[in-house]
């Protein structure tokens, strides 16, 4: 899932929720739970997200209009609804995008 100064207003400020196949045995078999829960988590927002209009960020994720707590979220729940172990066969992971989160004048931390 997308967010970030380049998915547009409104989205997560996480720049990437990203999903990682960490029980997978091989390559094949981590792209194909990588496949697997990108289309799920489209669905997981179309269900929840009426107005969701397919948009997507600048590498490819949905980029859905939520907070980073719903997006984590989203994405958890996806992982379970489609039989997956957090911490076993996938895990989550983040690109902060850490440079865009920093404001100079306050000096410190948007989020």
């Amino acid at each position: 899932m997308c967010g970030g100064a380049h998915a547009g207003p409104g989205t997560p400020d996480i720049q990437e929720v990203l999903i990682s196949a960490t029980g997978a045995k091989t390559s094949r078999d981590a792209m194909e739970t990588n496949f697997t829960v990108h289309k799920g988590v489209r669905k997981e927002i179309e269900r929840t997200d009426p107005s969701f209009t397919n948009g997507r960020g600048d590498e490819g994720g949905w980029a859905p209009k939520c907070g980073n707590e719903k997006a984590l979220e989203r994405c958890a729940r996806t992982c379970e609804n489609l039989g997956y172990t957090l911490g076993k066969e996938v895990s989550l992971g983040v690109d902060f995008a850490a440079s865009t989160q920093w404001n100079e004048k306050k000096t410190e931390v948007r989020l």
